[in-house]
Parts: C-alpha cells; sequence; structure tokens
C-alpha cells in the first residue's frame, strides 16, 4: 500500500486541515526556538506565548483530526498492538513521537531541577511536545486509513460522534 493511497482514503478536507495544523505547530515550534534562542537570559515570557499558542493549537488540532479519522473511517487502530501491520512511515513516526516525548520529559526534568531557570526547559520541552502530538495525530490516522484499506474490522462499534 502507498502513501497515496492512505492519503486517499482520509479525505481531502481532512488532510488540508491536517497540513494546515502541521503547519501552525512548525510556525509555533520555530517561533519558540527562535524566541529561545534570541532570549537566551530574559525572564520575560512573552516571547513565547504567541509561539505556544500557535503550536498547542495545531498540535491539538492534528490528534483531534488523526484520532478521529479512526472513528469516521469505522475502524480501531492499535498503534502498538499492530505494530507489524502498519505501514513503515506509521512506525516511523510512532518512534519519533517516543523519541520526543522522552527529550519533552528530559526538558521538564531540567526546569524542575533548575539548570537553566525555569523559562527555558519548559519553553523547550513545549517546542518538543508539539511536534510530538501532531506525529502522533498523523500516525493514528494514517493507520486508520491502512486498517481500512487492507479490510480490518472494527473491534468495537465505532462512535457517532
Amino acid at each position: 500500500m502507498t502513501l497515496g493511497t492512505s492519503l486517499a482514503v482520509l479525505g481531502k478536507g481532512r488532510i488540508m486541515l491536517m497540513t494546515l495544523a502541521s503547519l501552525a505547530v512548525l510556525a509555533g515550534t520555530l517561533s519558540m526556538v527562535g524566541a529561545l534562542l534570541s532570549q537566551a537570559n530574559s525572564r520575560d515570557s512573552e516571547p513565547y506565548l504567541a509561539g505556544g499558542v500557535v503550536g498547542l493549537a495545531g498540535a491539538y488540532a492534528v490528534t483531534t483530526l488523526g484520532t478521529r479519522a479512526a472513528r469516521t473511517l469505522g475502524v480501531t487502530v492499535r498503534l502498538l498492538r499492530g505494530w507489524r501491520a502498519h505501514p513503515r512511515l506509521v512506525r516511523v513516526l510512532v518512534l519519533l513521537a517516543a523519541l520526543g516525548a522522552l527529550a519533552s520529559v528530559g526538558a521538564m526534568l531540567m526546569a524542575a531541577a533548575g539548570v537553566f531557570g525555569p523559562l527555558r526547559p519548559t519553553s523547550l520541552a513545549s517546542a518538543f511536545f508539539y511536534p510530538t502530538m501532531a506525529a502522533l495525530g498523523w500516525a493514528h490516522g494514517l493507520a486508520a486509513a491502512s486498517a481500512t484499506t487492507r479490510g480490518t474490522p472494527s473491534r468495537a462499534a465505532a462512535h457517532p460522534l
């Protein structure tokens, strides 16, 4: 199965919204990293807020759209249990999300220990967390599309939401 087949199953509207939300995650993350680099010793949190809001909104949008794809398509997606059944891209996205989550936890532990002050590590954790959520949203959506293409039956009834 190709990536184009999976994307066709998801639909143009959902793909467009997920792409726009992914661009918002990218813009928010780049804004956060730019503020981190330019405001190295500042205690002002204002430069981080714009990137944080845009990145978080995009991350939640991608995650919601990706998980709703399984309900819409009527399949149950288990990313870890059905590991071998998923396409390679889904497995790569899940592994990248796991690495991003570990990096985010490491940055939060640095913030708790007070290594660089409270502002920089928490912003760094957010910069890792937003792409992690987006990667999981895309992985979930693509796994649902591939399960639909394979004809995998749903184990639970799809919710009407």
